[in-house]
């Protein structure tokens, strides 16, 4: 018979009932317990004395646990931070997209750079996807998917988006798809930038480019909408952009945009078209004809860079009806049209167009096209009509 069996019944059971309790306290995670038991009974006393050792072993592991977590917890704060701090310093909008929820988590800048209210939390894609020009729309959803597809190895595009004022903006976004291991794509995530300045502005006169004035057009056009077009350009522009050295043409193109933008009414849009050509669109209920007057008058006044003095003066092609003009097309090329007249009349003038200057026009362009045609055909023959006085005297 054995120590344990040769205890007396109620020795055993206290033993085994302290050991029982003590564990029973650790059931709520609680392991600073320490068992005393009861009895001078040898094989009792190194059961207890396994069982304390256990719990310190348990005791120490889940210190090391705690210690980890709070590590662990300090790192992510930290991380969190930097990021959070990286977030706040640029001016991209970052956004993530949970592919198998269908929701998207936008950053606050995402928001801001649009005017919207932020909304912190994930929302749907149409908070975004509604916002996309209809013009980029199809195009945004075909990058897309073809990048979930894995047919390309990152995101890159440029699209507009709806402001809240209305205006659309210039994004460039660039994403990367995450997927698992069967190759779904289950997140993709990216940045935007806004790019409209850099898009749609002419840095020499900081003014719209032509890109976005015939963007502005597209748009009165596709509206249907009243408004009405000039077309200006400085005569004898090359004369003085030979004049100046880089620096000074810059300057003199930003002092003529400044005049133009401080003539012409606010709402109208002032762009640049290049070759010293500005384009202005502006609503048909103002007189355009006494626009285009303020700007006649405006630019005889000397224009002054690097100290020298500079007399200007301006062409301009008036379009005011566009009740038979559907395509952007076509009331630019009436503008060109007119403005062609005003300088072949010498300048410091304006025309308005007319279907009488354009057949004018196409009829002129027939005839030298006829001319050149039978130049390289040889058959132009030169005539001779000698003009006699009927007095015989010459």
């Amino acid at each position: 018979m054995n120590a344990v069996s040769s205890l007396p019944a109620e020795m055993l059971r206290r033993g085994v009932n302290e050991v029982i309790d003590r564990l029973c306290e650790t059931v709520d995670g609680n392991f600073d317990v320490y068992v005393e038991v009861p009895t001078p009974d040898e094989d009792a006393q190194r059961l207890g004395i396994l069982v304390n050792s256990l719990l310190q072993t348990v005791r120490d592991q889940v210190s090391a646990l705690e210690d980890a977590r709070r590590s662990l917890e300090r790192t992510v704060e930290q991380r969190t931070q930097r990021l959070s701090m990286i977030l706040e310093g640029t001016s991209d909008g970052v956004w993530v997209w949970d592919l198998d929820a269908d929701t998207i988590e936008m950053s606050h800048q995402w928001y801001t750079m649009l005017g919207l209210p932020v909304v912190d939390g994930p929302v749907k894609p149409t908070v975004w996807t509604d916002r996309i020009h209809p013009s980029d729309r199809t195009r945004f959803h075909i990058l897309v998917k073809s990048h979930l597809d894995g047919l390309t190895t990152t995101l890159d595009f440029e699209y507009r988006l709806r402001h809240r004022s209305g205006a659309w903006r210039w994004f460039n976004c660039r994403a990367v798809g995450r997927y698992d291991d069967a190759g779904k794509a289950i997140f993709l995530a990216g940045a935007q930038t806004d790019i409209t300045e850099r898009r749609n502005i002419d840095r020499r006169s900081g003014l719209p480019n032509e890109l976005s004035f015939r963007e502005r057009l597209d748009e009165l056009v596709s509206e249907r909408a009243s408004f009405g077009l000039l077309l200006c350009s400085i005569d004898r522009a090359m004369d003085i952009r030979e004049s100046l050295d880089d620096i000074g043409a810059d300057q003199f193109i930003g002092s003529v945009a400044r005049r133009f933008v401080s003539t012409v009414p606010t709402r109208a849009t002032v762009g640049w078209l290049g070759g010293y050509v500005f384009g202005v669109i502006a609503d048909t209920k103002t007189d355009l004809v006494e626009i285009a007057s303020e700007l006649l008058e405006a630019f005889r006044s000397p224009l002054e860079i690097n100290r020298n003095r500079f007399n200007l003066t301006i062409s301009i092609g008036l379009v005011a009806d566009f009740s038979k003009m559907g395509e952007t097309e076509q009331p630019l090329s009436g503008g060109w049209t007119a403005l062609r007249s005003a300088r072949s009349a010498g300048g410091n003038r304006m025309v308005t167009y007319c279907d009488a200057l354009r057949s004018h026009a196409e009829r002129k362009f027939e005839i030298e096209r006829a001319i050149r045609s039978a130049l390289v055909d040889d058959r132009l023959v030169p005539h001779f009509q000698p003009i006699r006085s009927i007095d015989g005297s010459r």
